[in-house]
């Protein structure tokens, strides 16, 4: 037993020796000076670069770039004119909308005279049914003041005059 403690003793001895000497051990350092000056160095690498503001170009209008006013990486601004498209499929469509437009406009034009003259012509209609049908009321109210017929002939004739003018 007393060689089991002599064996400990002699293990955690060394083991504080290992660890006071990893501790206490002095790491040397170098130190340089800083002085102030300038400093530059070149650097030559390949890339991509980017723009910080990118932005897509649509149109209202689908057709066929006929010129491009820019050249690529110019700057643009707001309003800039930066290409022509070619016209003629456009221009002949805009022909095509203004003849269906006049064509429509005269078809409108000719339903609104046939209208006009059709209700013209109910109007002249109604006035005549009109006087007639006043001038019969007043010759029955005449022949009912000289009592020529009764009170029941005259009101049964100005209710069958009133049912067949009735519009």
């Amino acid at each position: 037993m007393k060689k089991k403690w002599i064996m400990y003793l002699t293990v955690s001895t060394i083991l504080i020796l290992v660890f006071l000497y990893f501790y206490f051990r002095s790491t040397k350092i170098d130190a340089v000076k800083a002085k102030k000056q300038d400093y530059t160095e070149k650097i030559l690498v390949t890339g991509t670069i980017q723009a910080k503001n990118f932005s897509v170009l649509t149109s209202g209008i689908n057709g066929v770039i006929e010129k491009i006013y820019i050249r690529e990486g110019q700057p643009v601004t707001k309003g800039s004119i930066i290409a022509k498209l070619n016209t003629q499929e456009i221009e002949a469509d805009i022909a095509k909308a203004k003849a269906l437009y006049e064509k429509s406009k005269y078809d409108l034009e000719v339903v609104s005279s046939v209208s006009l003259e059709n209700a013209k012509a109910q109007l002249k209609s109604a006035q005549i049914n009109y006087d007639i049908s006043k001038r019969e009321f007043l010759d029955h109210e005449k022949l009912y003041q000289k009592k020529y017929i009764s009170r029941l002939e005259f009101d049964s004739k100005n209710r069958s005059l009133l049912t067949l003018k009735k519009p």
